[in-house]
């Protein structure tokens, strides 16, 4: 059986890099601030879609844990490959949130 590996978390972005691949897709790497009992930062990267966030924008994300490459410059780290990015204003966001604050632990 495979191991289950899924993110789902809100956050404020503190920065936006974009760029184009070696393939020719585009890319997204946010850095976020999630706050909770003790706030933490975490890297977003997303392939495959031209979007417009900024920094100070709340998203909601949903995607899987992987590690980054690293260089020698920078170790290696774990990272979110997000599969979904949604402002916090859009409306679907909003039930999202809605529904991850009424969940009690054994739900998820």
């Amino acid at each position: 059986m495979e191991d289950i590996n899924m993110v789902t978390l809100t956050g404020e972005i503190v920065s936006v890099w974009k760029g184009i691949s070696k393939n020719s897709m585009p890319y997204l790497i946010l850095r976020l601030k999630v706050d909770g009992s003790k706030p933490f930062f975490v890297s977003v990267l997303q392939f495959g879609e031209e979007s417009s966030f900024n920094k100070g924008d709340r998203v909601y994300v949903e995607g899987r844990l992987q590690e980054s490459k690293g260089s020698e410059k920078y170790p290696k780290t774990l990272e979110i490959l997000a599969e979904f990015i949604q402002i916090e204003g859009d409306l679907y966001f909003q039930g999202k949130e809605e529904r991850l604050k009424n969940m009690d632990m054994e739900e998820i």
